[in-house]
């Protein structure tokens, strides 16, 4: 054999052999490589998830504030940090916003104010002119630090509820503390990144309208889907109420009661005959095997 060709076919073997030792490490890393995939995978999939769930939450609070500031005339940032606050003492969102209607409605400047409010206003040193002039959330902050000052629980109490409300009494432990405590606890929220500004509420809301034209396109494909089965699919379930009427479920009932109180009697007569120490011995002798799985 000529050298050229004998060199040739060596280095072929050489080549091949480094080629085999190059698959064997590859699958050797497959099963490595496999799981790390699977991780991946998971953790991509918990991502989304967390995304979806992110964008969900996002989506309903700014929508509830943008609501509510549509209601009130509070700005969605004043109730960004109401709702922390109220959140912070055991009420809610909703509390704020029955509060504030109530409050609207004893501050409403198209009549004149009854006698007694004009009265409660004097007693917590409020001028009524004055805190009308104001915008709606300076004036709750205004109402409730005054409601706080009030020393007589029961009168805390009931000048609470006179301005807000059934919800003026749920408020009062955030009120505990006047404007400086409120304001304190805004200001966290505001450092928490809890505050949403108009703008951002009402990202959040075009982002729930969409996610809401979503699940209606969804529910509007599976509607035409099954209206296009429907046809097939009647005949099919009413063949299989045909096929339950023809079971013989009376006897097969009938048959169950007559052979069901011959098994009890049966298990009862075993388990008088079997000692419990038998029965403890077999239970033991059972359970200390699967006990050994877990060591």
């Amino acid at each position: 054999m000529a050298p050229e060709l004998t060199v040739l076919l060596r280095l072929k073997d050489e080549a091949s052999k480094e080629l085999d030792g190059f698959k064997g490490k590859l699958g050797g890393m497959a099963g490595p490589l496999k799981a790390v995939g699977i991780g991946i995978a998971a953790i991509g999939t918990a991502a989304i998830g967390a995304g979806i769930a992110s964008v969900k939450s996002f989506s309903d609070a700014g929508s509830a504030l943008l609501e509510m500031s549509q209601k009130t005339g509070f700005s969605t940032e004043a109730l960004s940090g109401l709702k922390y606050a109220a959140e912070q003492s055991g009420a809610s969102l909703a509390s704020i916003n029955t509060a504030a209607m109530a409050m609207a409605r004893a501050l409403d400047s198209s009549g004149k104010p009854t006698a007694e409010l004009s009265t409660l206003f004097e007693r917590l040193g409020l001028d009524l002119d004055t805190i009308r002039a104001l915008k709606p959330e300076e004036q709750f902050q205004a109402m409730a630090a005054a409601v706080a000052n009030v020393e007589d629980p029961t009168q805390r109490a009931a000048a609470a509820m006179k301005i807000f409300g059934r919800s003026g009494t749920e408020l009062l432990p955030m009120m505990a503390e006047g404007s400086e405590g409120l304001n304190k606890m805004m200001t966290e929220a505001q450092d928490l990144g809890l505050v949403m500004s108009e703008e951002t509420a009402k990202s959040a809301d075009a982002v729930g309208d969409s996610m809401t034209k979503v699940q209606g396109a969804m529910q509007g494909a599976m509607n035409t889907i099954a209206t296009a089965l429907a046809p097939a699919l009647v005949p099919l379930i009413e063949g299989f109420a045909e096929l339950i009427k023809q079971l013989p479920l009376k006897e097969f009932g009938q048959m169950i009661k007559e052979l069901l109180p011959p098994l009890v009697k049966l298990l009862l007569d075993l388990m008088k005959a079997i000692p419990i120490e038998t029965v403890i011995k077999f239970v033991m002798t059972a359970l200390v095997p699967m006990f050994n799985m877990f060591r």
